[in-house]
């Protein structure tokens, strides 16, 4: 939201209508994603066992992929990031919680974003007879072995 703000506070916005209205429709979904998310949190931390709830139902794959990207897309212009998608089929439906789907997709390309200098992502997408998967492959500084193990903690961080 941060870098959609940065670019609708620029002085000559207001000659760019589309961008305009593209950074304060990704403004506008982010916070209502954020809100979504809050109100997940705060329910999660009702429940004994802290565990957020997954809700899953049937999805467009693509189409998830698709709103991620949009979401990221001012920090690809900002780094002037070329991005790939490589999919075998835009329409697969799959079952999968949309809201921490999205998220983590969303987290992926924006570490991907952020710890490249030139960024090169590429998403890909895949299925077999039983199974669907999404890729996320950059040419970023990666993690060291040393904080692997940490890399499922709780708000765990590598000092960058």
């Amino acid at each position: 939201m941060k870098i959609a703000a940065d670019v609708l506070a620029q002085h000559n916005i207001i000659h760019q209508p589309e961008r305009l209205t593209r950074y304060s429709a990704i403004i506008k979904n982010q916070t209502e994603h954020l809100q979504s998310q809050v109100e997940r949190l705060l329910k999660a931390s009702a429940i004994e066992n802290r565990k957020l709830p997954i809700e899953k139902e049937t999805i467009n794959a693509g189409r998830l992929i698709e709103q991620a990207l949009n979401k990221v897309q001012p920090l690809v212009e900002q780094k002037n990031a070329k991005v790939e998608l490589k999919s075998e089929d835009q329409k697969t439906q799959i079952q999968a919680d949309e809201a921490h789907l999205e998220l983590a997709l969303v987290n992926l390309l924006e570490n991907a974003l952020k710890y490249s200098d030139n960024p090169h992502i590429v998403v890909e997408t895949g299925k077999n007879e039983t199974e669907f998967f999404i890729s996320v492959k950059d040419n970023g500084i990666g993690i060291e072995k040393k904080y692997l193990k940490n890399i499922f903690k709780k708000y765990a961080r590598e000092n960058v």
